[in-house]
């Protein structure tokens, strides 16, 4: 009996050893997914062409040599191909293509957790992948870049409450700047209006109500646009390319899943868009007629921190009154970014 123990305990000692030999070969940004992901070629039997127009970019998981990483790919609809512009060698979410497709942004992650330890902002040139720093903090987090018009970012990032330097407050930063402050403000992502004159900004008065505030690059009053249950959460808005619509994800409380919710900028015409999974990260067609988002399923986390990097992430589309929708990818896919 005591050797049996004995060769029980050898046998658990060298496993251990293997796993940690495999940990340390692994390299950085690596995502553990049961088997090796679907190539572009499967990806692009499954898409809809015909219900498509212009580029979509978006986030999937790629076969590097037994390893996987995340790949930023772009649906070419008019050439009906799918092309893997750029490949990431850390974790990364929040990515977002400009409206050229000339360049990307995105948080760098320093593990695998949608909500903890992010460690800033970069933006990337498509062409030749030279990536610059935006915001860096190790300390605190960063979530949502979308691009101006002028080609800054807008951003949120966690910072020190200007009254109480032992609180930190939410801050919506353009570039290195801080555009809006509050100590509520929502870890999402800012709306940019396609003229640059507003922004929509989620500010989240936790226990109370969550709001929708229009607020004004320049001078002016902020004015709320949709206001929410108590408990509920909403996150990443979207300005629909005529600048009159705000679609909007919101997640009900005590729920762990999230639908689309669509309202005029002037806070008129409130209507659902989805309500079957976890859904979030819109972004409307150029002619504002359809949009596309990521649906996740299968997580027991809430879908408005967490998205999942394996296939329980998929792109899908929807009219702008909530008719057709449909996957666009079967394969895995996250943050849809649709561009000209």
């Amino acid at each position: 009996m005591p050797m049996l123990r004995t060769m029980q305990m050898r046998i658990f000692i060298l496993a251990m050893l293997a796993v940690m030999l495999i940990s340390c070969d692994a390299p950085t940004g690596v995502i553990d997914l049961p088997q090796s992901p679907p190539t572009l070629e499967e990806d692009a039997a499954s898409i809809p062409w015909s219900k498509l127009s212009g580029k979509i970019g978006y986030v999937r998981a790629m076969d590097y040599g037994g390893y996987t990483k995340q790949v930023m790919v772009v649906i070419d609809a008019p050439q009906q191909k799918l092309t893997q512009v750029k490949s990431f060698d850390f974790q990364v979410s929040d990515v977002t293509l400009s409206a050229d497709g000339s360049a990307l942004a995105y948080v760098r992650s320093s593990q695998q957790s949608y909500y903890y330890s992010t460690t800033g902002i970069l933006k990337a040139d498509t062409g030749n992948g030279i990536e610059n720093s935006i915001y860096s903090n190790p300390v605190f987090s960063a979530a949502g870049p979308v691009w101006l018009r002028d080609g800054r970012l807008a951003y949120w990032a966690s910072g020190y409450s200007a009254s109480n330097a032992n609180q930190y407050s939410g801050v919506v930063y353009v570039d290195n700047t801080i555009f809006y402050r509050s100590g509520e403000c929502a870890r999402t992502r800012p709306a940019v209006s396609p003229d640059g004159i507003f922004m929509i900004v989620v500010v989240n008065y936790y226990p109370t109500q969550p709001v929708l505030y229009k607020v004004p690059v320049g001078s002016g009053p902020v004015q709320p646009v949709f206001l929410s249950n108590r408990g509920d959460y909403l996150f990443d808005p979207t300005i629909s390319p005529d600048g009159r619509k705000v679609v909007f994800a919101k997640q009900s409380y005590n729920d762990t899943t999230s639908g689309l919710w669509i309202v005029n900028v002037d806070a008129s015409g409130l209507k659902r868009l989805t309500n079957d999974g976890g859904d979030r990260c819109p972004s409307f067609s150029p002619n504002g007629s359809q949009i596309v988002f990521e649906r996740t399923t299968g997580s027991s986390y809430p879908s408005y921190y967490y998205s999942q990097f394996g296939r329980s992430s998929n792109i899908y589309l929807v009219n702008v009154d909530g008719s057709d929708l449909m996957p666009v990818t079967v394969n895995g896919g996250s943050w849809p970014t649709w561009i000209q």
